[in-house]
């Protein structure tokens, strides 16, 4: 089964989004060379909005084998 996790809609996936010099959130555009680059607050810098069960299951598996 192929991975579904869904996208940070904020981000576009990438995980940081771009704040101007003077602190302007600028999401997933840059203006100039000053912007700076700062993780995204609605994913927490994963880049997914959304995990797929398959994910999920496989993380939980991962967990478990470590207890």
């Amino acid at each position: 089964m192929a991975c579904k996790c869904v996208s940070c809609p904020e981000c576009g996936g990438s995980g940081i989004v771009w704040v101007s010099f003077s602190g302007k959130y600028m999401g997933k555009h840059r203006c100039d060379d000053l912007d700076e680059m700062e993780r995204c607050d609605f994913c927490y810098g994963s880049g997914i909005s959304e995990e797929c069960d398959e994910c999920l299951d496989a993380w939980y598996d991962d967990e478990c084998d470590e207890y």
